[in-house]
């Protein structure tokens, strides 16, 4: 295949872009916007106090939301908003997964919602593989503080300490006597500790979500024809244009 522009149009710049690979396209893309804005939003379960954290994350009618991105309420449903397009590659399914694995969520109760056009979110451009390379430690992280979160709610409605409590698929458990707690019924008491600074995250060996075979969870609404497209949209005095193009 010839690389050469076509005759009379040399164009050096387009062949080196062409050259990239969609990895070094990420990094050109993706580490401007991460030094740019994507950390104001990543940066809500960053360690602050509860009153910082609320400067950063909207206000909403959800029992848990430690980050931006998650929230879990009292039935025990866990919203996850998506921050990228999904367009297709599956990534309204794959950056959830990330948050839950962390989490410890059971995978039934994990939820998505199209997170609005906001700073708080930071650049949500959707290109050049960038949305798993940019948010996979950050959104792993939003899930490991939440678990944290959740586990010391459930050591102190089990009047015991943090060390004899584990989390299990949706509920956190007091090892010693067999006693457990959903996510749902700890929310409340969730929600008043602090956001922890510096958690660790699960090894690859203990995975149980990332890398193995997980429903998408955008496909039931498609299929269903449920989905709302941005062609759905409808605002109070919403007025409609057509490009008309005189036919030669």
């Amino acid at each position: 295949m010839n690389d050469a522009p076509p005759e009379g149009t040399p164009t050096p710049s387009r062949l080196a872009w062409a050259r990239l690979s969609r990895r070094e396209l990420a990094l050109l893309f993706g580490g401007g916007a991460l030094a740019g804005g994507v950390g104001l939003g990543l940066g809500v379960w960053g360690g602050a106090k509860i009153e910082r954290r609320r400067r950063f994350v909207p206000p909403g009618p959800e029992t848990f939301r430690p980050s931006a991105y998650l929230s879990i309420d009292a039935s025990g449903e866990v919203t996850v908003w998506v921050s990228r397009s999904e367009m297709g590659q599956g990534v309204s399914t794959a950056l959830p997964m990330l948050v839950a694995e962390e989490l410890d969520a059971d995978w039934r109760d994990v939820r998505i919602a199209q997170a609005p056009t906001s700073p708080t979110f930071g650049i949500q451009t959707t290109v050049a593989s960038e949305s798993i390379a940019l948010l996979y430690e950050p959104l792993r992280q939003a899930g490991a503080a939440a678990r944290a979160m959740l586990l010391g709610a459930g050591a102190a409605a089990f009047a015991a300490p943090p060390r004899e409590c584990a989390t299990e698929p949706g509920v956190v458990v007091h090892r010693p006597s067999g006693r457990a707690l959903p996510y749902g019924a700890l929310a409340e008491a969730a929600a008043a500790v602090d956001v922890p600074r510096d958690v660790a995250l699960k090894e690859p060996s203990a995975f149980r979500i990332l890398g193995k075979p997980t429903p998408r969870l955008d496909a039931p609404a498609k299929v269903r024809g449920q989905a709302v497209y941005g062609l759905d949209v409808r605002v109070p005095g919403m007025r409609f244009a057509a490009l008309a193009r005189a036919l030669a």
